[in-house]
This record gives C-alpha cells, structure tokens and sequence, in this order.
C-alpha cells in the first residue's frame, strides 16, 4: 500500500513537473512592421531599436510608469547637498549574458561609450566626470547642477550598460555584439525576416512590482522571435491564424474588426504628440504674427480625425505632457489651443504684411502624417496662405529640416519626454532655432533648479511657450497592438510592447 501510494505521489510530481516544462518551453512570435537599423541602442534612438533591445538590455536608472526616474542596476543613489555629485551603489551579483558578474568597470566603460556615441549624452555630459573608486560603486560628478540628470540617463533605456571589453572593442561601425544583463539574451538577427533571443536562465529579478520599465521583470517564455512583416494586414491575418502571438502597429482602420473578436486583446499605447515645428529663424514664419496666425487657423479635431480615423486614437491635450505626467502637466497656455479661427487668423496675417509668400511644410512619407499635411494646407489656404507641401522618407526629411532655407513648417510627432527641459525645441541650436529670451530664460531657470522649484517654474514657461511658438501642438495620438487573448497573458505596452512577465500556452 505505501509502495502503490509512492509510485502515484512519483507520477504526480513527474508530471507537474512536466506540466511546468511545457509551459517554460514556449515561444513568443511578434509580428513587427520594421527591423531596426541597429540594435547598438546607444548611438540610436530609434523606436524599432529601442523596441527590440530592451529585452536584454539594462541601466543604472530607469523610467517607472509614472515616468519618474528610479534605481534598476543602482541598488542606492546618493545626491550630494550641491547636486553636482551623484554615487551609484550598483547591484551585487547582476551576471551579464556571457557569465561575467557586473562591476563598475563594465559601468564606467558603458557610460564612456555612451558619451561619445549618442548626441544627447555628449551635449549634456561633455563636461561632466565618470569614476569607479571600487567595484560596486560609480560616481558622476557634473560641473553644475542640473535638475534632469537623472531623467537624462532613464530616458527610454538609450544609456545601457555593457561589458567593459564589449564596449572598449565597439568599432566606427558600431557593437559587434550585443551583451546585456536583462531577462533575455540575444541570440540572432537574420536580416529581413527575424530577431531571436533566448531566456536568461541567470538573471535574478527585482521584488517592487513591475511598473513602466521598473521593478520585477520575468522571462516566462524561453525564446522570443521579433518577426519583421511590413504589411499591416499580413500581421493580422497571422495573429488570427496563429502564425503570431502579437501584431504590433496595427492600422486604425481595422480596429473596430478586431475589437468585436473575443479571441484578440487589444493594448493601446501613447505615440507621442503630433506637432508643427516653426522655423522662428528666416522667412515669413520668423515673424511670430505669422506663427499666431498658422496656430490660430488650424483644427486640431479635423486634423487628426483625418489621420487616425478614430477619437480612440487621439486625445486634445494642450500640455506637451500628458496627464499622467502629474509632475509637469498644465493648462497654462491653453486659451492658445484649439482656436480653429480663421478670421482671428486673417488679422494677424495682415499684421505681420503677409502679402502671399509661400509657406513651404515638410512632412515625412507615413499615411497618418501626409493625410494631416494635406488638411492642414486646406485650413491655411482658406484663411489666406500660400502653402505647398514636400514629403520625403524621414531621412531626407531630417536633412532638409536643418536648412532654415528649406522650410517654414515641419510637421511630425514628438515621443514622450520624462521632464519639460529636455524638448528639443528649447534648444537654439536645434532646427526652428528658438530665440526667444524670455521662455530660454524660464527653461534655463528650469534647468538650474531643483525638482520643486522647477515644477513651479514650468506653468510659465509654457504659457510663453504657447505665445512664442516654437512650435504648435496638434494633439496627442495613440497606436494599438493586437495579441492572441486565448494564449498571451501579461502582454502591456509602455512606449511599445513590454515583453518580459508574458506568458504563452499552447
């Protein structure tokens, strides 16, 4: 009897146990429309390379779902009174993909790296110190204070850290491999058809709950295939199919197919905000009247209705940050918003002598953005513009943006920005080419605060911002990724899909 009693306990334990295999062995298919150009994420901010080397990638601070920024391989960071000085406590034990433990030798390195590649880092810490005075302890010490510098180094996972001779052996062309201490390793990219990577049996995970790119994160599938499938109905049909596990980027036009199918979720997710940039430097839109004028006639509701066929995908919203940012969102400024005005228009056009100068406005070849170019002509030739509109692969587009002789109107989204100073149209050396001393002023005063005083600071800045006109915010637009609801538990999104703590049964 207690023989019989221990051959049924066996079994029980051997098939849980092969239960519990079969579960771990699954694998994760994502449809994605684009391959990144590289997946050396430090010298691009692309949204494809961040995407996909987030899985094996990690930084000493990271962005939580509130888009503050927090410790992930720091275990403490400690600000000196003056806040010139901040020490990294690193986490003892973190192992990186090829079995090597982390030191801040690998940090030191990493960070070297990142200065020297990556635009935003060597502006922001050209002239700033990097030590590792021991093992498990870094130290920046910056050359004043500056209230972002955390934010700087979480934003969107750019300062990533890597084995010292990794980094020490990277050529001009780039990394050569790509060696991280997240969830997942890399394992290959097969030009045009996949990205693979595997679970990091060695990584040992946070306790805090997992919120935005914080906290615990878990590899519970033990292979992730990135497949790259451009046409958008392609990826649908094989998420239905069972080709994929989730379709990423879907059109908007087939959202309401896949909302009615109880077998498909749906994670929406923020884009970023759609934009007109002014070049405030030469032509008939350095004058800010003019500026008024184009933001006074425009509709923002009939722009992006036109562009992304459904409110589900836009959000009017005349804060540059959304409200989830409690930080820093603000509705100073916002009688300026949503004027839809085209007599108020008329006025300042005459104002400014407009006398039928063409208006050139650039846009990048994308549905969405050519669709909202074309009703934002209409809008302003009804109010009395002489408009064309040039569009170009983004390529094209970003060299011909950096020539004011090129341009009056360039339109495009911006990504989400963790604080207010970091825009890049508070910068007079980036195309539009802000001179405005009063709102530079507000955003120096910014820069050189604390939190505090600087969250105090921004209503201001914004509102000048609002009457100035670097740029002229359209609204705030969302995408949607569709996901085998039948299979896939734990899919999010967070400035793209999240894909650790995602689960697969077959």
């Amino acid at each position: 009897m207690k023989d019989n009693y221990l051959n049924v306990l066996k079994a029980i334990i051997a098939s849980t146990a092969l239960s519990a295999g079969a579960a771990t062995a699954a694998t994760l298919d994502v449809a994605y429309d684009n391959q990144p150009g590289t997946l050396d994420v430090q010298r691009s901010t692309n949204l494809f390379t961040r995407s996909m080397s987030r899985p094996f990638y990690e930084t000493l601070v990271t962005m939580n779902g509130d888009y503050q920024p927090v410790p992930y391989l720091a275990e403490i960071i400690d600000v000196s009174d003056d806040r010139t000085v901040y020490t990294f406590t690193l986490r003892k034990g973190v192992k990186f993909h090829n079995g090597k433990e982390m030191t801040s030798e690998d940090v030191l390195a990493s960070m070297n790296r990142w200065v020297q590649v990556n635009s935003r880092a060597k502006r922001y810490f050209a002239d700033s110190k990097f030590e590792a005075p021991d093992d498990y302890t870094f130290v920046l010490t910056m050359n004043k204070a500056l209230v972002d510098v955390l934010h700087v180094l979480a934003s969107w996972n750019t300062a990533v850290i890597m084995p010292k001779e990794v980094a020490e052996s990277a050529g001009e062309k780039g990394l050569e491999e790509f060696v991280g201490t997240g969830p997942f390793k890399f394992d290959e990219w097969k030009q045009d058809q996949y990205i693979h990577l595997v679970k990091n049996d060695d990584y040992q995970p946070l306790t805090e709950p997992t919120s935005g790119f914080a906290g615990r994160k878990e590899a519970l599938v033990d292979d992730i295939y990135f497949h790259f499938v451009s046409d958008t109905a392609t990826r649908g049909a094989g998420l239905q199919s069972g080709q994929y596990d989730i379709a990423l980027r879907m059109a908007t036009d087939d959202f309401e197919r896949f909302e009615s199918d109880p077998a498909i979720g749906i994670e929406k997710d923020y884009l970023g905000y759609l934009q007109m940039n002014f070049n405030t430097k030469e032509g008939v839109l350095a004058d800010v009247n003019m500026r008024q004028a184009v933001n006074a006639a425009v509709n923002p509701t009939e722009i992006l209705l036109g562009a992304y066929s459904s409110p589900e995908f836009f959000a009017l919203n005349s804060c540059y940050n959304l409200p989830e940012q409690t930080d820093w969102y603000t509705d100073a400024g916002s009688e300026y918003y949503n004027q839809n005005d085209a007599e108020k228009a008329k006025s300042l056009m005459a104002e400014a002598g407009y006398n039928g100068e063409e208006i050139t406005l650039l846009t990048i070849s994308d549905p969405a953005l050519e669709s909202a170019a074309i009703i934002i002509e209409a809008e302003l030739e009804a109010a009395g513009m002489n408009v064309t509109v040039e569009i170009y692969d983004f390529a094209t587009y970003a060299q011909k943006r950096n020539d004011p002789a090129n341009w009056q109107i360039a339109l495009q989204p911006f990504s989400l920005n963790p604080i207010p100073t970091q825009w890049i149209f508070f910068n007079p050396g980036s195309f539009g080419w802000t001179d405005d001393a009063e709102l530079l002023g507000l955003v120096d005063q910014m820069q050189n605060a604390t939190i505090e005083e600087a969250k105090a600071l921004w209503p201001a800045a914004h509102l000048r911002s609002w009457e100035y006109l670097p740029i002229s915010k359209i609204g705030d637009t969302y995408g949607y990724s569709i996901f085998n609801s039948e299979k896939v538990q734990g899919f999010s999104t967070f400035d793209q899909g999240i894909f650790w703590n995602v689960s697969v049964s077959e």
